[in-house]
């Protein structure tokens, strides 16, 4: 629950529960129920109740504000110039700075006013030189910015220090702007040169790290539009320690409270309430603290906006957190702000929240349901809204935690025990003040309220727009170049296609959408699928998987967070909602044309009907293309399931791969070293066949064409931590340390040979990664140029496939396209990306595959067969940056959840018998399938030509059919997916007469 209201009558005055009752609405036709999580809104009693004074009086009382990391240092307040004058003490390249008494003024009377021309080029400020001298001991820079236009700028701040060279060497930071003021953060206490961009703090070296002591340069850098210049003022540049740069709070709280502990650190603590720190051990004389060993507390909260729950305290892992304080006995009313710390790792399932005899909390979930909808997935079926204070509400409420309950206490003591979960805030006053405690109540929550909305980024909300005779919303079928989002209105020409159009061969993945805007809320909605009917029989509507597409909030747009397998959904006025359709065209579907009626039903307003007419052609597309499509993957984590289950569930989604159309993938876990033998040149290795086996058996690595992807690096790594010379983690802090040691090659060789014999007894189709985007300041999984080519060397003598994955044409001014020389397959962000890499690959006549050039529908059809490339791979399947932090430091990292990095193109989800992958996935996928589809269909007609000038019949279908393949490959480059679906619908017109 996001809030607890265990006393009576306060629930009413703070957050009014709307659950939406879909089931019992009156629709247009039946009942319709959805999954969407309910919706809550503010009490229409707060603002009443929050502006009332206190019975009691205002408590005076302040304490716990001394201590901390609270200093400070002005840089700029640019007072020493004239208005409209240029600015001295800094130097603007490429940029115009003067002096302005405008918009932007936020210390003392003047702020400086940055013009940048148009044109897309750098625009540069550098700081003077008296200005960079020690900054050691500050946590951040801080820039108070104001801007008036909404498009979002990235501002760069750039440190430089005696041991800078070049870029890899320097310390790049970048954030962005969003419209009107703001201010810009940027961590200087963790600037880490950008050739270590992979590595966690812990993990560098001090060399790794900018010397803010020795700063040697300084200088914040834009990128201009094309058609428009950048104005921006800036004023109160500064340093801050971490809690100078937390926001500040204040509150109002009664003179009837007893205690008012802020956890967290000593300087951030919100006035009026006491600091608890998480080194403060309970005494008799101080009356509060922890009364538990302390030596693993942590204490944690950075940048969140609301700085009461920002901040606070928590046990380290699955330890029991205990706090108490000193009270007289009698009868009290709590107001707690706390949370859960839901992690995929918890190694003891237990969340505890408990104050005196009252649980707040209290589950013990096995690992099936902690993976599940109530703890790790409980954000999953948050729908995005733009309804007034949505995030706050559908997030940050469930987040931050606010409970209040009635205690009574027998012993002298308010007592906490936690586990797995942090507190926040607690405030104790005696239960004879209950008015005094509702308005305290309803006071922290719009105070808390109005701090996080004030600091907080948000796109610009965009209402979608009405025409004349549209109206309650306007259901319509979206052009196929068109990017529909929340925001996206219907054109005059979608607005007339009322109707679907589609077509297929048998077996084909179909890609179809449907959109709506609506312009009132709907209430609870729902797209009802029919079968298709047709001369041949009947096409189920069990064959169409449906979808609606859910997004999430980020500061400065509207991205897709997932699409939802369910066509039920609540539809909110001003907003387009798109729903995605996946057909498999029934292997026993005859020729003809097959129709149906899709219905659109509301809650709130009339139901609206779309005709479909789908075609399934008179031909069958040729099964196995001649290539390896498929996605980098490394199995399900964030949890991963324990046992057989692991296997089990790693199947069933490399089966849902060969569904979507892919033809290979990585295959993680297959190779481990368990010990070395220097002496013996020999190195101990186990095998496991059964992530491979589950591969084939799901019907990827079906051809020679069709290869498994592995990996050395992993295996050289674990082989060079073993090594006497190096010592361990030495190998991750200087890449290619094991390529200077003499012992290194023969124990490398040896464990290559037994990976050749493994993988040849198994006949499998692989391809073995020589070095994952080899660069010259390598991260522990690249090496430079040197070492990849020796590798890539040494893997040619033992016989082994070989792939590498340049970045381009050069590096750090390093020529690296002779890379193709030691590789079997080369696989290139793109030919324009590499032109050379590119031109040499079809010279030598090496395989050519493109790797990260986007999921659109062109990049894994069209383009890739008129470029040549039999490859196709994209990063990743779900890859977590387990390293990331959530914003504010949160500590929780439920996936769905906007302000974690627990994202991914498919997302975990629950294990259950309907999803037993336990994912879900973007949109991202469906556009790749009709790309395999165009694939499929270019590559089908080679064939049919190449079959019909065998036989020398059908020469004028064989003319046109070289003609059209001729055109594709000379406008392969071109833009807009419109062009995919004429081609391809061409294509179908000449196989017709093919076949």
């Amino acid at each position: 629950m996001s809030a607890r209201h265990l006393v009576p009558g306060i629930s009413s005055s703070l957050i009014l529960l709307l659950t939406i009752a879909f089931c019992v609405q009156n629709v247009s036709a039946e009942d319709i129920v959805i999954k969407s999580a309910a919706r809550t809104s503010l009490s229409v009693n707060l603002n009443k109740l929050a502006g009332e004074d206190y019975a009691s009086g205002a408590r005076r009382k302040t304490s716990g504000n001394s201590g901390g990391r609270t200093k400070t240092r002005l840089l700029y307040s640019f007072e020493n110039g004239k208005d409209g004058q240029p600015l001295k003490g800094v130097r603007g390249q490429r940029m115009k700075v003067t002096c302005s008494l405008d918009f932007g003024v936020t210390e003392g009377k003047k702020c400086a006013r940055l013009v940048s021309p148009a044109g897309g080029g750098f625009s540069e400020l550098y700081f003077s030189k008296n200005k960079i001298k020690n900054w050691r001991g500050f946590d951040y820079l801080a820039i108070d910015l104001f801007t008036e236009d909404k498009h979002s700028y990235g501002i760069s701040l750039e440190l430089s220090d005696n041991q800078t060279r070049a870029y890899m060497t320097r310390c790049t930071m970048v954030t962005t702007t969003s419209k009107g003021h703001q201010t810009l953060y940027f961590p200087i206490g963790r600037a880490k040169r950008n050739g270590k961009e992979g590595r966690t703090w812990a993990e560098l070296q001090a060399k790794d790290k900018i010397k803010l002591n020795g700063l040697k340069q300084v200088k914040i850098f834009l990128t201009t539009r094309q058609k428009r210049a950048g104005r921006f003022w800036i004023d109160n540049i500064r340093l801050l320690q971490e809690d100078a740069a937390k926001p500040k709070m204040r509150l109002s709280l009664p003179g009837a409270v007893t205690h008012a502990f802020d956890f967290g650190s000593a300087g951030a603590v919100v006035p009026g309430f006491t600091a608890v720190t998480a080194k403060d051990k309970y005494t008799d004389a101080k009356g509060y603290g922890f009364t538990h060993r302390i030596e693993k507390m942590v204490q944690a909260g950075s940048g969140w906006p609301d700085l009461l729950a920002g901040t606070f305290v928590r046990s380290n892992q699955s330890d029991v957190m205990k706090f108490q304080a000193k009270v007289p006995n009698g009868d009290y009313l709590v107001w707690t702000c706390m949370g859960k710390a839901l992690k995929p790792q918890l190694t003891k399932l237990s969340l505890r929240f408990r104050i005196n005899d009252t649980f707040l909390v209290k589950a013990d979930p096995s690992l099936e349901e902690y993976d599940g909808e109530k703890f790790l997935y409980r954000f999953m079926r948050t729908q995005y809204s733009q309804r007034p204070h949505a995030l706050w509400l559908d997030y940050v409420n469930r987040m931050y935690e606010v409970s209040t309950e009635k205690i009574t206490v027998t012993d002298g003591l308010i007592k906490l025990v936690a586990r797995n979960c942090f507190i926040s805030g607690m405030i104790v006053m005696p239960a004879k003040h209950e008015a005094d405690f509702k308005r305290m109540s309803a006071k922290i929550q719009k105070t808390r309220l109005a701090a996080f909305e004030k600091l907080t980024k948000y796109p610009e909300k965009k209402a979608v727009k009405k025409e004349s005779g549209d109206g309650d919303y306007v259901l319509y079928v979206p052009n196929p170049k068109s990017d529909v989002r929340p925001d996206t209105s219907p054109n005059a020409d979608e607005r007339k296609r009322t109707s679907l159009r589609a077509a297929g061969a048998v077996g084909q993945n179909v890609i179809m959408r449907v959109a709506m805007s609506a312009f009132k809320d709907l209430g609870a909605c729902k797209l009802e699928l029919s079968d298709l009917k047709g001369p041949g029989g009947t096409i189920p509507k069990s064959a169409i998987k449906g979808h609606f597409a859910n997004f999430k909030y980020t500061p400065r747009w509207t991205p897709e967070m997932v699409l939802m397998p369910e066509l039920g959904l609540y539809c909110e006025k001003d907003l387009t909602q798109c729903f995605w359709l996946w057909m498999a065209v029934p292997e026993d579907s005859k020729p003809g044309i097959y129709k149906g009626t899709f219905q659109f039903r509301t809650s709130k307003s009339k139901t609206t009907a779309l005709p479909i007419s789908f075609e399934v052609y008179p031909f069958k597309l040729e099964k196995n293309l001649p290539g390896s499509f498929g996605m980098y993957y490394n199995g399900r984590s964030d949890p991963r399931p324990s046992g057989a289950l692991a296997g089990n569930v790693m199947k069933e989604q490399m089966k849902w791969m060969r569904k979507i159309g892919f033809t290979s993938v990585t295959v993680p876990g297959v190779a481990h070293v368990t010990g070395v033998n220097v002496a013996a040149g020999s190195v101990e290795m186990t095998f496991n066949a059964a992530p491979l086996k589950a591969a084939m058996a799901a019907g990827l690595g079906q051809t020679k064409d069709q290869v498994l992807l592995l990996t050395q690096l992993g295996i050289a790594r674990q082989i060079a931590r073993r090594l006497p010379g190096i010592g361990g983690a030495k190998v991750d802090q200087k890449p290619g340390i094991e390529l200077r040691q003499s012992a290194f090659k023969p124990l490398w060789m040896n464990a290559m040979k037994q990976y050749k014999t493994f993988l040849d007894d198994l006949k499998v189709p692989y391809a073995i990664e020589i070095i994952d985007e080899p660069r010259e300041t390598p991260n522990p999984w690249n090496r430079n140029l040197k070492d990849t080519m020796t590798y890539g060397k040494w893997m040619g003598q033992v016989g082994l496939k070989r792939f590498i994955t340049p970045m381009g044409d050069k590096n750090a001014g390093k020529d690296y396209v002779g890379l193709v020389n030691v590789s079997d397959i080369v696989s290139i962000h793109g030919a324009k990306a590499a032109p050379r890499f590119y031109a040499k690959t079809k010279a030598t006549r090496k395989t050519l595959w493109f790797y990260n050039i986007g999921m659109g529908r062109k990049d894994w059809g069209f383009k890739s067969w008129g470029y040549g490339a039999t490859g196709n791979f994209q990063w990743h399947w779900c890859w977590v940056e387990g390293w990331a932090k959530a914003a504010g430091d949160y500590p929780g990292r439920e996936w769905y959840n906007p302000f974690t990095p627990m994202h991914g193109a498919s997302p975990n989800a629950p294990l259950t018998e309907t999803n037993p992958g336990g994912f879900n996935y973007s949109s991202g996928y469906l556009t790749v399938a009709d790309g395999l589809s165009d694939y499929r269909y270019v590559y089908t007609l080679e064939q049919r030509i190449a079959a019909n000038k065998r036989t020398g019949k059908n020469a004028s279908a064989v003319a046109k059919g070289e003609a059209l393949l001729k055109e594709i490959k000379a406008r392969v480059t071109g833009k807009g997916a419109k062009t995919e679906t004429v081609w391809r619908e061409k294509i179908a017109v000449i196989l017709v007469k093919l076949k």
